[in-house]
């Protein structure tokens, strides 16, 4: 049956608006996570979102929305298991679990976690975290975040570049005469660039960071630790350290000369 003019383009024209649909990477599914009471001394008790409560043993499982509440002279130690963290808190506490959400990217799980603490004291460590990931701990007064620091190190040039969060980079030059150190803090969406030779220990001690260039974007530096075995990507909780140590040689004329790959590169846990 031969198609009619009119009908052939309508065709054509559903079939631009479908293929691009088709192409279009699916996001990852958000998932809720639990926390599981790993120690409790003394009493506690959880009050559900519904309004139903429960005196807590070790094992159980708390959900999203979920309160605990510890007795006089008493603790309870809390793991979260989509973050890997643990939490404890202290006798006379009062803790909602407010958000304890999570996607498995491709990279990595991106956590979203808030903690809603009405009463009493939060302890804790927070496991590294991937970049876009949250954990929020929310007072009467004010909102504490601790969000994961997110660094590459090229491991050739001793470059280090951040994408989120600071770190603090200590670097070494042996030289026959003696040790050189500096210490320059690098920031989010900023690099340190080791240079191969530096015109005098003056131009050494003003090493710092600088603003990292578009071709080293977040996305392309993730891409580079998946494919360059040279890029290492690390992530920590709260400021991050590395140590780098290179071999170096000082001419009469106070030139410096940095001899690459460095020697040892060390990094903070």
């Amino acid at each position: 049956m031969p198609i009619h003019p009119r009908s052939l383009n309508w065709w054509i024209a559903s079939l631009l608006l479908v293929i691009p649909l088709a192409v279009i990477p699916a996001r990852a599914e958000v998932k809720q996570g639990n926390a599981v009471v790993m120690t409790i001394s003394g009493q506690a008790e959880s009050v559900s979102a519904t309004g139903s409560s429960r005196i807590l043993k070790t094992g159980d499982i708390l959900k999203p929305g979920d309160t605990i509440k510890t007795g006089a002279d008493s603790e309870v130690d809390l793991l979260l298991e989509h973050v890997e963290s643990t939490v404890g808190l202290s006798s006379g506490s009062i803790l909602k679990l407010e958000r304890l959400s999570y996607e498995d990217t491709r990279y990595g799980r991106i956590a979203q976690t808030r903690l809603g603490l009405a009463a009493g004291e939060l302890s804790g460590k927070v496991h590294k975290q991937l970049a876009g990931a949250r954990f929020e701990v929310v007072t009467p007064k004010e909102v504490a975040s601790v969000r994961g620091t997110t660094f590459f190190i090229n491991s050739q040039t001793g470059d280090v570049h951040v994408t989120e969060g600071t770190v603090i980079v200590k670097v070494r030059l042996v030289t026959a005469s003696g040790t050189l150190e500096q210490s320059v803090t690098v920031s989010a969406g900023q690099s340190l660039f080791i240079p191969n030779q530096f015109s005098s220990e003056t131009e050494f001690h003003n090493l710092h960071a600088t603003a990292t260039p578009p071709n080293l974007s977040a996305d392309k530096l993730e891409k580079l630790a998946q494919k360059d075995r040279n890029y290492q990507k690390y992530v920590r909780t709260g400021t991050g350290g590395v140590t780098e140590t290179f071999n170096a040689s000082k001419k009469a004329n106070g030139q410096i000369i940095v001899f690459k790959p460095p020697t040892s590169i060390d990094v903070s846990p």
